[in-house]
């Protein structure tokens, strides 16, 4: 079964890089005039574009072998009892050779943050082992159960499957031991925790590895971190940054009108390290427009983000600058990551796969500024719209995906993916981010579609917002 699993994602790999990403596979119909079929509004559906699928759904042939289709949108169109009792149908259907695995694997993706409960009565109704089954169980606190399905698969190959084993254990060292079982796999350095009497989080992670690195010679990497109310992370995201195996390195930290001692911790880390460039805004802008204050202020030839409550591994910045030393034509690595709550547990609004891609993670050559931009400054989902313009700017040739989790990231309160009014709801979505992906993503096709500019000016965002800067 694992092995059929991994047959799957890397036929989903190889398929990225024939086909290239959804975005432009999308661009592509639209310019050839094809807005109909299955193949349309699947791609509308992995992009967000509800209004585009909803009229394009009655086009599809033969509907009962695409089940997915109308499950994935009223799922997306906020419409979760219906996706639910749509579900469920397909489960009494189950097995039926007439409905493919693709299809009931992507049902099971998309209704297991809204029940994991019918999410697993796919599974069985299907009748075949599937990988998110421990993930499942332990969503609906089955711990027992999910206990019992990872010793099944002890000879797993899916490195994930250490961070369920993780999530299982009692203690903060061995939750540990399962993140450098998962680490290790993926060929990065170990971790330790900074505070063992501590529980297992972003804020309490120290590399193993020789950190201080006195920077050398090398192309200048500036790093935008942007700080908002963040005191008890600030220290572990700044400690990831300065002992990064690339230490030729500027960490612009913006600090953004922080109520708490942010800004304390940023001038005590630029007094200990030269690299460190605090600023503090005016009044609190938002993320977006605060990044925008640091790539005003970025000197470096690459550049880069970190956000204050995440860690990153130490190998991050210098096997993305490999990656651009070695191909030339490449413009911008994004890689992935994790999300730990402050439990120690691993986490993901979709409940499976925990790795997952991440915008956030862009690493870029400055010329991609310069042709792009800057953040659209809306308070929060602005990173995927960053890359999006970065993709149909470079094309699939000058982006690459790196498959490797190079940060953690911490599920915390109050934090753009926890608050009410930005974050994801007790069912796994956020119909604001929805909302805002849908309208980004059509304003896009058409500039796209129009041949014009991709170039966004900062508004708010420039160093005329600057309180203090040391």
């Amino acid at each position: 079964m694992l092995l059929r699993e991994r047959a799957r994602r890397l036929a989903g790999t190889l398929r990225l890089a024939l086909l290239g990403p959804p975005l432009l596979r999308l661009l592509r119909l639209l310019r050839r005039g094809r807005s109909t079929g299955a193949a349309y509004v699947d791609l509308c559906l992995q992009l967000g574009l509800a209004t585009r699928a909803r009229t394009a759904l009655a086009t599809v042939p033969a509907p009962a072998r695409r089940p997915s289709l109308a499950i994935r949108l009223a799922a997306l169109s906020g419409r979760v009892d219906e996706a639910l009792a749509l579900a469920r149908a397909l489960a009494e259907r189950l097995p039926d050779a007439d409905v493919p695995r693709r299809e009931v694997d992507a049902t099971i993706a998309c209704i297991a943050p809204l029940s994991a409960q019918d999410a697993l009565a796919l599974i069985h109704a299907d009748g075949r082992p599937h990988a998110a089954e421990p993930a499942l169980h332990l969503q609906l606190g089955d711990k027992a159960g999910a206990a019992t399905l990872l010793a099944a698969r002890e000879a797993s190959t899916d490195p994930q499957q250490w961070l369920l084993w993780a999530n299982l254990q009692g203690t903060p060292l061995r939750q540990l031991e399962g993140l450098n079982r998962f680490l290790a796999a993926h060929g990065l350095a170990a971790v330790r925790l900074d505070d063992v009497d501590r529980p297992l989080s972003v804020a309490n992670l120290r590399a193993t590895v020789p950190t201080g690195h006195a920077p050398g010679n090398g192309e200048l990497l500036s790093v935008v971190m942007t700080c908002y109310d963040c005191a008890p992370y600030v220290d572990a995201a700044l400690r990831s940054v300065l002992g990064q195996t690339h230490a030729q390195l500027e960490l612009i930290a913006v600090d953004d009108g922080s109520r708490d001692d942010t800004w304390p911790r940023l001038l005590a880390a630029a007094g200990a390290d030269r690299r460190v460039r605090p600023v503090r805004l005016r009044r609190n802008v938002g993320t977006y427009a605060a990044k925008n204050v640091g790539l005003a202020l970025a000197r470096g030839t690459v550049l880069a983000f970190q956000d204050a409550d995440d860690w990153s591994c130490p190998e991050r910045f210098a096997w993305c600058l490999s990656l651009l030393r070695q191909r030339p034509w490449l413009q911008a690595v994004t890689c992935e990551y994790l999300r730990l709550q402050d439990d120690g547990h691993f986490w993901s609004g979709l409940v499976w796969p925990l790795q997952r891609r991440t915008p956030n993670s862009v690493l870029f050559r400055r010329r991609v500024l310069e042709r792009i931009g800057f953040f659209d400054e809306h308070r929060f989902g602005s990173d995927g719209e960053f890359v999006g313009r970065l993709l149909a700017s470079v094309g699939p040739r000058g982006l690459h995906r790196l498959a490797r989790p190079l940060i953690i990231a911490a599920r915390r309160e109050n934090s753009l993916m926890t608050a009410s009014a930005t974050g994801l709801d007790a069912r796994g979505r956020s119909q604001a981010r929805a909302d805002f992906q849908e309208a980004w993503t059509e304003a896009l096709l058409q500039r796209a579609l129009a041949g014009e500019s991709h170039y966004h000016a900062a508004v708010l965002g420039t160093p005329a917002l600057i309180a203090e800067a040391p």
